[in-house]
């Protein structure tokens, strides 16, 4: 039976948070001026790398949940990529009907290949893109079944030294061209380094798990190891929280060192600190988080149209930037619950039953 990591519910939550953060800031420039502003400004394009520590997240799980049936594994990635996707596809299309400017959506005019290559996960560039967010989607998908069918064929020895050499190449070039997600680099898009790289990490993270279970860290001392292991674990949330939120930029690379720093302890057996990560509202967080993520630019574009319409700007930025983040997780929450959801159960009982 395979194991619930209750920690990670806290992961996502903080994460989503963090990218929310990073596009509210934009939200609000067309409310208030630049100065006052200024102290939100701090941590903002570190807030951006919550979608690194995303992938490293998704390439852990890729292989700790590993399909070997390649054909099984794509239904079971498009179940659940896909129709969070195209739902908020839909709505801001709606929107932008309405006269909702959602930013980099419905740009310009689509064609038959675009609006087949976005909807299909081939899309690689910012032209005739339906959802700017939606390119996190594409390497997650495609580098997650790359995994997949090179852990069919080739030695684990052999893996991890191609992992290895992923990660340096990703990083290097992430490093070298910056994070802007569109600029392309050997033909594909810094984004998909990014998940690469990402990706990459998570997958080394899980072998290594994998050989050492826990509690691997309290070979020495049990008592003394586990304390300290918690003490670690608090320390680093902290850290993380303080980087992408609230420090002057920094590295991105500190930011992920962080995490995987982090994530490497949250590995361990903690029951007192599963209860606290694992509580119901970072798991209700947890479930809906995927929806945040593709909807809060729509929302905080409806948001922005209809608190200029009816004049309603607080005065204080923090009130403002409080009802963005509270309106993308309540309407997330409702496309999750009476659209996302159901829709995965169909598609698994429906694409799955027979493998069930």
């Amino acid at each position: 039976m395979q194991k619930s990591f209750k920690q990670f519910f806290f992961f996502r939550t903080l994460l989503a948070l963090a990218i929310c953060y990073y596009h509210a800031i934009s939200s609000m420039n067309l409310i208030y001026s630049k100065a006052k502003l200024t102290a939100y400004y701090a941590g903002r394009d570190n807030a951006s790398i919550a979608v690194d520590c995303f992938f490293i997240m998704a390439g852990f799980l890729v292989a700790y949940r590993f399909e070997p049936n390649i054909f099984i594994f794509i239904k079971k990635r498009l179940i659940r990529l896909l129709p969070a996707f195209y739902i908020c596809v839909i709505f801001s299309f709606i929107v932008s009907l309405l006269g909702v400017k959602v930013p980099y959506a419905f740009r310009t005019n689509q064609t038959l290949y675009t609006l087949l290559s976005n909807l299909f996960l081939f899309n690689i560039e910012q032209k005739n893109i339906l959802l700017v967010v939606s390119w996190f989607i594409y390497p997650l998908f495609w580098i997650s079944l790359g995994y997949v069918i090179l852990r069919k064929y080739v030695s684990q020895t052999l893996l991890t030294i191609f992992l290895g050499i992923l990660i340096f190449i990703s990083y290097t070039l992430v490093d070298s061209y910056g994070i802007y997600i569109w600029r392309h680099v050997f033909g594909l898009p810094i984004g998909f380094y990014r998940g690469l790289g990402g990706i990459c990490a998570g997958i080394i993270l899980y072998q290594i798990y994998n050989l050492c279970p826990p509690p691997f860290i309290q070979k020495i001392n049990r008592n003394l190891c586990k304390y300290f292991s918690t003490f670690c674990e608090i320390v680093l949330v902290f850290i993380l929280i303080y980087l992408l939120f609230f420090a002057n930029a920094v590295s991105p690379f500190l930011i992920i060192s962080t995490f995987v720093i982090l994530f490497f302890f949250s590995l361990q057996e903690n029951k007192p600190l599963e209860k606290i990560w694992g509580n119901s509202f970072f798991k209700g967080f947890s479930d809906i988080s995927y929806m945040v993520f593709l909807s809060h630019e729509t929302v905080f574009a409806v948001t922005t149209t209809l608190s200029n319409y009816f004049h309603f700007i607080p005065k204080t930025p923090l009130l403002y930037l409080l009802i963005l983040i509270y309106n993308a997780i309540i309407v997330s929450g409702v496309l999750y619950f009476f659209l996302e959801r159901p829709i995965i159960r169909y598609l698994k009982t429906f694409l799955l039953k027979k493998h069930s």
